[in-house]
């Protein structure tokens, strides 16, 4: 078994239907498995992260309209904390 720099093996079990699903997705899109659940995995990363800060920011949205030293700088971006 040949090993890739910098990948790591990761073996996963999926439903019957999901792995119909995964290879018909992939004939689609014309890449392999790998790349598929690759992209699939850093697209729900990038999700969840996304979720996590808005989250704290929702968590922070009173702070800074209630603290005028939070918001001080905006004037320099013309932007306002949302």
């Amino acid at each position: 078994m040949k090993k890739t720099p910098g990948f790591a093996r990761l073996t996963v079990s999926v439903p019957q239907e999901l792995h119909h699903e995964i290879n018909q997705l992939r004939q689609e899109l014309d890449i392999s498995q790998s790349e598929l659940i690759k992209q699939a995995c850093e697209l729900l990363i990038k999700q969840q992260r996304k979720q996590q800060w808005q989250a704290a920011a929702k968590k922070m949205a009173p702070y800074y309209a209630s603290d005028p030293e939070l918001t001080a700088f905006n004037v320099l971006d013309s932007e306002t904390f949302v």
